[in-house]
């Protein structure tokens, strides 16, 4: 994806976090990527997934003043209950947790999973409100098997999610997170992307995705052209 973006002359840098710091932890790296690899720039920030979170946090916590705006895709903004079922396995030390940890998974390493909960979420929220000097979009998804565009990677959360008839999920959900925790800020889209999808990864699916996925982008780079950032 950065290599499409950077099809249009812009100046794309990709952030290296950690995938299992807890978003405090992974906000402080993107602070210190922005202050050494783009200091005194300002940035228009797209974030998948947890990355949004890190996005809001180093804004609204860490104080950096590098950020013009901000566009999720995929960011659990309500929590997910897939986190709940995560943390209760990991305290429980659940059949699950320990299938897990067989087949190369620790659950309990993934220090972000108490965050991303449906009540970490209203503790972050509380904790991380939004810059006013900030701009903050976000784009949404959900897919279904049925329809071809959900990866068999994601079989299983995704039937654990309509299975538990969360009220998050009662609109669907991308496999991982709820349709209805995505938006945050001004929804500038909506597709039928899978979790997976969104970042241009297209294993084990029927349908193809990839035009569906860089159209996407162009959405999100058309969105901030047009509001002038």
């Amino acid at each position: 994806m950065a290599d499409f973006l950077r099809t249009t002359k812009t100046e794309v840098k990709v952030a290296q976090l950690s995938t299992d710091g807890s978003i405090g932890e992974r906000a402080a790296v993107l602070k210190n990527y922005l202050e050494t690899d783009l200091k005194g720039q300002m940035v228009n920030v797209v974030a998948h997934s947890l990355g949004g979170l890190d996005a809001r946090y180093c804004i609204s916590v860490l104080k950096s003043m590098q950020f013009s705006s901000v566009t999720t895709i995929g960011t659990p903004h309500t929590g997910t209950p897939l986190a709940d079922w995560a943390v209760a396995q990991i305290d429980g030390k659940g059949f699950w947790y320990w299938l897990f940890r067989l087949v190369g998974y620790d659950m309990g390493t993934r220090r972000f999973l108490p965050d991303i909960t449906t009540y970490g979420m209203k503790v972050f929220n509380d904790k991380v409100p939004d810059s006013y000097d900030v701009r903050y979009f976000s784009y949404v998804n959900k897919a279904k098997f049925g329809d071809g565009n959900m990866s068999l990677l994601l079989w299983f959360p995704m039937h654990w999610l309509q299975g538990q008839n969360h009220y998050l999920a009662a609109n669907g959900d991308d496999g991982m997170v709820p349709f209805d925790s995505q938006a945050w800020g001004k929804r500038i889209g909506e597709g039928e992307l899978d979790h997976l999808a969104q970042m241009n990864h297209h294993e084990m699916r029927i349908m193809d995705l990839k035009r569906e996925a860089l159209s996407m982008y162009v959405s999100i780079y058309d969105n901030l052209l047009k509001e002038g950032l």
